[in-house]
């Protein structure tokens, strides 16, 4: 029972349920289940734990790449990007507010995931702080196409390390 409710809670999540509805809907669904929300966020603030909820869902299904993990410490931010394609796509930039964070050829093979560290000009904060990384481009060539554009309608959202 209490696994359908966390499968409902997810779901709730991921429609756009505000605060008052979130943290109602957590109560009721009991501590088991902000304990497997706890873990897989790695924070117990209910805000930051449901934008790290709703980035990671949003970002591990786009496509052709995938952002299917991340880590900000300091000013190095890792992620793990993933070629969701069936071809060959070679990732040329990635931009956050229309500024170049990472420019270089990284090509990836069907389904590759590669770890691309980029260094930020500012620092993350204090271990365990929430950040936002908005306005997220990836550029790219398929093929003999190039500049191709991904744009992401979420932050890459989370907590520092």
């Amino acid at each position: 029972m209490k696994r359908l409710l966390f499968v409902i809670f997810c779901s709730l999540l991921l429609l756009g349920c505000v605060g008052s509805e979130r943290l109602a809907l957590s109560q009721a669904l009991g501590a088991q289940t902000g304990a497997a929300a706890n873990a897989i966020t790695g924070t117990t603030d209910p805000e930051t734990r449901n934008s790290e909820l709703f980035s990671k869902s949003y970002w591990s299904s786009t496509a052709p790449f995938a952002i299917v993990a991340w880590k900000y410490n300091k000013n190095s931010l890792e992620l793990m990007i993933q070629n969701k394609d069936a071809q060959k796509i070679t990732l040329t930039e990635i931009k956050s507010q229309n500024r170049s964070i990472f420019s270089s050829n990284a090509l990836f093979n069907p389904t590759e995931a590669k770890t691309i560290t980029i260094t930020m000009d500012s620092q993350c904060g204090s271990s365990g702080s929430s950040f936002s990384i908005e306005d997220i481009e990836l550029t790219y060539t398929k093929g003999p196409i190039s500049g191709l554009v991904q744009k992401g309608v979420k932050p890459i959202a989370g907590t520092c390390s």
